[in-house]
């Protein structure tokens, strides 16, 4: 689910706007301070391209003739989204056999993200690298590094935690909203449909 959240309180870490709300599959590490600025700016490259990958796979464009300009750049722009994601699946899958973590409900923003989990989680301030998969079939997760802003503790055990990206710049945070909106448009289809 996506939806505009007035007065909530984890808004201002998670930036302004709309935000996407699901049960996600999410693991997190800790990372310590030196290889947290050194990788920053590898993972949020290979971030923003699986957004775009991501996005270029949802888009569906009606049957133009073939003679339209445009077409076969789009197609082959698409198919070559595809072809990269499935090798770097391959990739991935080679180098770590392990099953996708439980989903747990978040919140994602543009400048951040909130989960809920029900083991001991992470300290205020420890900077983490956390993997939050976004599509059930696509065992590729975003990497995102964070850093904990906030954590809430439940009552009945496990917390809320809250953590602002670190280091985003302008192509991702825009990448992420483009992403968001796509969802809540999707979202919203659903519900006019009926299947939501």
């Amino acid at each position: 689910m996506v939806g505009a959240i007035m007065n909530d309180p984890t808004a201002n870490v998670l930036g302004d706007g709309l935000l996407y709300e699901a049960a996600l599959p999410l693991r997190w590490r800790v990372m310590d301070d030196a290889t947290a600025a050194a990788e920053q700016v590898e993972l949020h490259h290979g971030t923003l391209q699986f957004l775009r990958t991501l996005m270029a796979m949802g888009e569906h464009v009606a049957e133009p003739a073939e003679e339209e300009p445009g077409h076969r750049g789009q197609e082959l722009a698409r198919l070559d989204a595809k072809l990269n994601l499935v090798l770097d699946l391959l990739g991935r899958f080679l180098e770590r056999h392990e099953r996708l973590p439980d989903p747990v409900p978040v919140r994602l923003g543009t400048a951040g993200l909130a989960w809920t989990q029900s083991h001991e989680p992470p300290p205020e301030g420890t900077r983490l690298l956390v993997e939050l998969y976004l599509e059930p079939d696509i065992p590729r997760p975003l990497d995102l590094p964070v850093k904990v802003m906030q954590v809430a503790r439940a009552e009945a055990g496990g917390a809320t935690v809250q953590a602002a990206l670190e280091g985003a710049n302008e192509a991702l945070e825009d990448a992420l909203q483009r992403y968001i909106f796509r969802e809540h448009r999707r979202s919203i289809a659903r519900q006019r449909h009926g299947t939501g």
